[in-house]
């Protein structure tokens, strides 16, 4: 998928930098996409990379550590 496949609207072209600074510019236009089958892809990537930093594996005492 290319960044220009995804089409968001006009008055949202000023997306979030810090989404963009953490899971990358094509995470962040997905999110103000129009078309809902990129917004869902986008969700689908942060809910990943969230519970892979939330897993067990990854804290050393248990406790939840970002």
């Amino acid at each position: 998928m290319d960044d220009s496949e995804i089409e968001v609207e006009d008055c949202l072209k000023n997306y979030e930098r810090d989404i963009e600074a953490v899971f990358g510019r094509k995470i962040a236009l997905a999110l103000i996409a129009v078309n809902f089958k990129f917004k869902e892809m986008g969700m689908k990537i942060i809910l990943k990379h969230a519970e892979k930093l939330l897993s067990p594996s990854t804290t050393s005492d248990g406790g939840f550590n970002i």
